[in-house]
Formats: structure tokens, sequence, C-alpha cells
């Protein structure tokens, strides 16, 4: 895929010097060729808009400090929260058409509303405590690959965004926690 009309709006757009690089690539993700074009730690941006789990196998593909824009129509960005790989920066806010960076809206992501022992409507939620909600565990995320539709699942979720960005978490600079934002050093500890 190469489009003249992409490649004009990402000059337009970006806010850098360099030229732009971008390569689209139409192959089996989690057998991709090991080449210069599929070095490791490689790419600055990895997109995944209901292909799969895409975040697991293609980390290795994108650079510490790169970021990952993902969906989540096959449980790619509940993978992506629980991997001890990637912190959730933001979410698309269609309305302002944006994405979103609030640590208020961060904290409602994968938070769990309703669970099998204690069945909830979504319109019976008002008035909750969101933070207080439990975060989406490993095994709901597996249990969400295995089942995939939501009306299988043993849970749902409080808000599930259209579109989720994820950067990757750089080792050598996260010594301390201090590099992570608060929801992902919260997860930590609740698991």
């Amino acid at each position: 895929y190469q489009s003249d009309a992409a490649r004009d709006y990402v000059v337009r757009e970006k806010d850098y010097s360099e030229d732009p690089n971008y390569t689209f690539t139409k192959a089996r993700y989690e057998a991709l060729p090991k080449s210069r074009d599929f070095a490791e730690d490689s790419f600055d941006l990895l997109i995944s808009l209901s292909a799969g789990i895409v975040s697991s196998p293609c980390t290795r593909y994108v650079k510490p400090g790169g970021y990952l824009l993902v969906s989540d129509a096959h449980s790619d960005a509940r993978a992506a929260f629980v991997s001890d790989d990637w912190e959730l920066v933001a979410v698309w806010d269609p309305e302002a058409e944006v994405m979103d960076t609030s640590d208020e809206t961060l904290q409602r992501c994968f938070r769990v509303v309703r669970c099998a022992k204690r069945r909830r409507r979504r319109d019976d939620d008002d008035g909750i405590d969101e933070t207080n909600l439990p975060l989406i565990s490993k095994s709901q995320v597996d249990e969400s690959e295995r089942v995939g539709t939501v009306r299988k699942r043993s849970f749902t979720l409080l808000f599930e965004p259209l579109v989720y960005l994820f950067k990757r978490i750089n080792r050598d600079e996260c010594k301390n926690d201090a590099a992570i934002q608060p929801i992902q050093k919260k997860r930590r500890k609740e698991q």
C-alpha cells in the first residue's frame, strides 16, 4: 500500500524536520522475516486496528519509547495493558477528535464493572467510585482472547474507547517506577 494522498497528509501534518519513512506490510505478523526492514527496535509506531493480537509478537520491532496505536477488537489493547512492555498514554476522544491524555480518562480504562459472581447493569453504575473498581487481570485478558465476544465473557469494562495509544517502556530509563504512569503502577501492585 503506497498512497500519494497518505504520504502528502503525513508530510503536511508531521511535527519533525526529517522526511517521513513509513511502511505498510501485509504479512503474517507472527513470522515477519528478520531483515533490515524488520529489525528489532526499529519502528517508532506500530498500528494495529482489528488485526488480532499484534502487541505481543511485534513488541520487539518497536523502539523503546515508540508507540502502539491499537484497537481492542481482538483484545489487543487489553493484552498490551497487562504487558510489562507497554504503558497506556492516551485514548481517542471521538467528540473532541483528539487523543485524550488526561489522568481522569486513563484511570477509567480497563476497569472491570461486572463479574460473574456479581452481575451489574451498566446503567446501575452511576455514583460508584470508579477508581475503586478492579483493573482487568491477565486471566480476564486470556478469557477475552479465548471466548471473544463480550456476551460470552464473565465481565464487562467500564470504559472502552475505540483506539488506545501505548508507549513502549524503556527498561534502561525505568530502573525506578517514576517513569511509569500511576495507572500502570497501580495495576502492577494489584496483580
